[in-house]
């Protein structure tokens, strides 16, 4: 059952109060005519208090829709508010309350012990018992009923006329009576199996725990961590869900693991059931709880706090930069929070625990189920490809839509307009489309469409122009490069043919942008060769400043894949790591036929000198909104092989790693492959990765051979990725010149590999090159500050603390470049362990042996209950040591 608790400061009554002695205090922003925001105040209002007005709006509309479909569903729920909260005048909520068998209990604050002002508040549920529970009403307004003395003051703290801190702050926490008047409600309700989710708890989540110490489950709180006096200090950044269940075993039992419907067929009941938390409508909670896992996992890898009041890792004012690094180096890399973990990861351990050769088992079924689905839907398929647009067809037509949009419905895949995407294509121009995978982050157009459209032709002109001006002055062998990617999407069909500038005037008139490409060296491959990429500059062309973002793509990086390797290694001693990448990834969705004239890719042809004009089918490598367009479907995948086959795989674009205990990850690897090929999308099998313990994950290694003998696994950075960032620092700092674009591919690359060195920490070498990044001046000399960032980013890179001076050897000559070290990442030994030992008692000789003895294996065979393999035999010794 959820139990919401949204925010109410934008819906409370007091702001209507004044305040004596203040002269600009809150003013309402609502009223009972105009529940979601007075209109002329609204105008007035400034960006961001327009938008907590709406985000609060949203909330408790959400949180109205979802008690409304769980009372439909005859589950319970509750939602708690101030009695005089303008929210109850929201249509949403009026409605709930207006429902059959929903009761709204209201009760005074005061009466439950930890809570001495008279705070009327209201609780909206359908709980039996609950009314009798905390109905509880002060009978004075000034002498509290239940303690007998006056009620605290309202009153906020006021000084010089400005208001320093209101009373209503240090109530937001439920008391301590409260709580456990609501769980001893709980408690009397019938049945055995129950689950609870607090939505929106804040950072304590008193409610949750007074739960589940009724129930007898412990509770996931904050995390305690030293600040810089030494104090223990709260984090800030917890989740916002807090869900208390059954225990992991009783929730796979539950949700019948061990009957046919395991894999691959409708079980979104045995789903919710074992989570242990409830189905959520789409919406704001989904990105919220999906969102929030990468940003804890960034904070527990040492992110340094840039906002709220989280405790920083290492303290500032230490003087020279080379203090700051020396801590940096000695930072923890815990990684020891299972509960930034995402459901669906969540949901995947639980069932690689229960049995693991059952998984591998069921993961080939439904492999045969989604072939034999494959085969039913191929006439559906034809008939769907022939309403598909054009680009779809030029790209093939190769993903299975049918068979998306029945898997989504099995699998209550969120985003339910991918399917169809991929047959329409998705546009670069204007707005973008909205998916629920992700969160809202909008950002209005920097250039209006009226002066996109009436300067395209000169815009277009400029373009060519500056096509010739790279390709003349830059490497002929980078221009080579380029043509020849270029002309190999051509022959594979994700680009149209060479044109001339007639050839595209004729076919598209005056309405068509040319977009330049230009070549980018990407240092160079394992075997030594060159690597280049080419990307098409939509924001020279327009086409990005006239479109208008409205969401952020939450992306899991390195730091939660630390999370993943942590979290499955905590039950697991063998575990290995394996990774596929998806094929020319962004041509494999299609574009919207419409802004095929938006994106004529224009590219150096070195032989002829003179540039030649390409139509694009694809989404192009370069366009704002083509990120968020291919990710959806990346997600959609993602999330399909986590429900339907249970993989603990995760995603960044379009490298796809998995973390399994190694005997179901080969299985997880097959399968993964050939549902990709089933469902019609290409993987690249020159750069698979087949499971191994020593792997490289977004170009950092992650070791974990010595996992089994001392419990710890290793981070390293990638050492041609090293190598690569290091040589182009030197490039740049002996050339004298940076250039935006070069500056923006500085930083990515070294924040990369910041997470895998010491957390986000290196971000204070990389502000000087983040203003070259965004500068719009021309001037690309080296400044003294870009200088001082290029050399401490390499000091940063390599390790020079042998003497004192190495600041200044790092400042100057000679260059030192030893690699800098792997990270050692300790496990602390799992209360969630069983160990069970299996002696053939035939083979157990008939006087007594040390305990020590029979675990390596002196007599018998020993197996491990841990991770299904032999600890020992007679003639072998123990893959694990005496500890495990």
């Amino acid at each position: 059952m959820p139990h919401w608790a949204p925010n109410c400061s934008t819906f409370s009554r007091a702001r209507e109060r004044p305040i004596p002695g203040v002269k600009c205090p809150p003013k309402p922003l609502r009223n009972v005519f105009f529940p979601k925001g007075i209109p002329e105040v609204v105008v007035s209002l400034p960006q961001s208090k327009r938008r907590k007005l709406e985000l609060d709006t949203q909330m408790a509309d959400m949180a109205a829709r979802d008690c409304e479909l769980a009372h439909a569903d005859g589950r319970y729920f509750s939602l708690e508010h101030p009695k005089n909260s303008i929210a109850r005048g929201l249509e949403s909520w009026r409605r709930l309350e207006g429902l059959e068998g929903v009761s709204s209990t209201e009760y005074h604050a005061c009466m439950f012990e930890g809570c001495k002002r008279r705070k009327s508040q209201v609780l909206i549920h359908n709980i039996p018992g609950m009314g009798e529970a905390i109905g509880r009403k002060c009978g004075s307004s000034n002498k509290c009923s239940r303690a007998q003395t006056a009620h605290q003051s309202w009153k906020p703290l006021v000084r010089n006329g400005k208001v320093l801190a209101f009373a209503t702050s240090e109530e937001r926490e439920y008391s301590r009576g409260f709580c456990e008047a609501y769980a001893a409600a709980l408690n009397s309700l019938p049945g055995s199996q129950h689950t609870f989710l607090e939505i929106f708890s804040g950072r304590n989540a008193p409610l949750s725990h007074a739960v589940g110490r009724s129930w007898g489950v412990e509770v996931p709180g904050p995390k305690a961590i030293v600040g810089s006096k030494g104090d223990a200090v709260e984090l800030s950044e917890l989740p916002k869900a807090v869900s208390v269940g059954p225990s992991p075993l009783a929730q796979l039992q539950s949700a019948g693991v061990n009957d046919d419907s395991f894999m691959g067929v409708p079980r979104s009941s045995g789903a919710a059931r074992l989570t242990g938390v409830t189905q959520q409508p789409l919406g704001s909670l989904k990105q919220q709880q999906e969102v929030n896992p990468y940003r804890l996992a960034a904070v527990q890898a040492g992110k340094q706090p840039s906002y709220g009041k989280r405790a920083q890792l290492i303290p500032d004012g230490l003087g020279p930069p080379i203090d700051h690094l020396s801590l940096a180096k000695k930072a923890e890399h815990p990684f020891d929070s299972l509960s930034v973990l995402k459901e669906d990861h969540r949901r995947a351990l639980q069932a690689l625990a229960a049995d693991p050769q059952r998984v591998v088992a069921d993961r080939f079924t439904s492999l045969d189920k989604l072939r034999q689905w494959s085969s039913e839907l191929s006439r559906a398929q034809r008939n769907e490809n022939a309403q598909a647009s054009w680009t779809a067809q030029k790209l093939g037509l190769k993903p299975k839509t049918v068979l998306m949009k029945r898997l989504q419905r099995i699998l209550q895949i969120e985003d339910t307009d991918v399917p169809q995407a991929c047959l329409d294509g998705l546009r670069i121009t204007g707005e973008a489309s909205v998916s629920p995978f992700f969160e809202s982050f909008p950002v209005p157009p920097s250039m209006g469409l009226s002066e996109f459209h009436s300067q395209k032709r000169a815009r277009s002109s400029k373009m060519i122009e500056r096509v010739q001006y790279m390709g003349q002055k830059g490497p002929p062998e980078l221009a080579q490069a380029i043509w020849e990617k270029t002309l190999k999407e051509v022959s594979q069909g994700t680009m149209g043919p060479p044109m001339n500038w007639e050839e595209v005037v004729e076919k598209y008139q005056d309405d068509f942008q040319i977009t330049p490409s230009f070549g980018l060296e990407q240092g160079s491959d394992e075997h030594g060769a060159p690597k280049f990429r080419r990307i098409d500059d939509h924001s020279a062309s327009g086409v990005n400043p006239s479109a208008h973002r409205l969401q952020k793509v939450p992306m899991s990086m390195i730091d939660y894949v630390g999370v993943m390797l942590r979290s499955i290694s905590q039950s697991c001693c063998e575990v290995s790591m394996a990774t596929e990448d998806m094929k020319g990834a962004y041509r494999q969705v299609p574009l919207a036929p419409c802004d095929v004239r938006y994106s004529i890719t224009a590219v150096w042809n070195p032989a002829t000198q003179k540039a030649h004009f390409f139509e694009m089918f694809g989404q192009p490598f370069g366009a704002g909104h083509a990120v968020p367009n291919f990710c959806r479907v990346a997600e959609w995948l993602c999330r399909f092989l986590q429900r339907f086959f249970y993989l603990h795989v995760d995603h960044f674009f379009d490298d796809f790693f998995a973390i399994e205990p190694s005997i179901t990850l080969t299985s997880g690897m097959f399968v993964m492959r050939e549902a990709f090929k089933t469902l019609g999308f290409t993987l690249d099998p020159d750069k698979s990765q087949p499971p191994a313990q020593i792997c490289a994950i977004l170009g950092v290694l992650f070791n974990t051979a010595l996992l089994a003998a001392e419990r710890k696994f290793s981070i390293a950075a990638k050492p041609s990725r090293l190598s690569n960032l290091e040589s182009l620092i030197r490039s740049v700092l002996e050339k004298g010149e940076l250039s935006p674009s070069l500056a923006a591919s500085l930083v990515g690359k070294f924040c990369f590999l910041c997470s895998t060195l010491f957390g986000k920490v290196g971000r204070c070498c990389t502000a000087p090159l983040r203003h070259r990044q965004y500068s719009s001046f021309r001037h690309t000399a080296l400044t003294p500050s870009i200088r001082s960032s290029l050399h401490l980013m390499l000091q940063f890179l390599v390790e020079t603390f042998s003497t004192p001076d190495s600041v200044h050897r790092c400042l100057g000559c000679p260059w030192e470049s030893s690699t800098a070290p792997p990270r050692s990442c300790p496990l602390r030994p799992s209360r969630q362990w069983s160990l069970l030992l299996h002696l053939a008692s035939s083979l157990v000789p008939r006087f007594n042996l040390a305990p020590q003895e029979i675990l390596y294996g002196a007599v018998g065979v020993i197996s491990c209950s841990i991770c299904a393999h032999y600890v020992g035999t007679p003639n072998h010794k123990p893959l694990h040591p005496p500890f495990h």
